[in-house]
């Protein structure tokens, strides 16, 4: 069956900063946190793609200026002219979090099955000066596919 609402991939409390113990309740990631997801279709003869992924987080705040906490969408795949089983990292989708949440459009998944959803913290503000934020949800919204924390087979 196909959902048409969001479906939750992970919860908790990720805190990303240069301030540790800013947030008492929500583990410190440091700069950056990554989360590895296998998205599976939900027709495996379809070639129709409709993807969301979602992100919430709390206090995210961008100096006037400045672009935003980078998140990067990458995707797994085998590589080819390194021999076998060796695989590379590529990025499918770049988009900039300057509020509490974020929408990412996957236009282009071509079949891809691992993926992980990259948060870093904008780090083009000086040392010291970084925004601290906590996330505190990941999901997908689609019509064609569905998602799961972890690389499974």
């Amino acid at each position: 069956m196909k959902n048409p609402q969001d479906e939750l991939i992970w919860q908790g409390r990720l805190h990303l900063g240069d301030e540790p113990g800013v947030y008492g309740d929500a583990a410190y990631t440091g700069l950056c946190a990554e989360h590895p997801i296998t998205v599976k279709p939900f027709d495996a003869t379809s070639n129709k793609e409709d993807l969301t992924f979602e992100i919430e987080a709390e206090d995210v705040q961008v100096f006037t200026g400045y672009s935003g906490h980078a998140v990067t969408v990458f995707a797994y795949e085998p590589d080819p002219t390194a021999g076998p089983n060796k695989w590379r990292q590529v990025t499918l989708q770049t988009a900039r979090l300057t509020g509490n949440s974020l929408n990412i459009k996957i236009t282009s998944l071509k079949r891809h099955k691992y993926v992980s959803i990259q948060v870093r913290v904008d780090t083009t503000v000086a040392a010291g000066l970084y925004n601290d934020f906590v996330i505190v949800r990941l999901a997908i919204k689609s019509t064609t596919h569905y998602a799961v924390l972890g690389f499974e087979d």
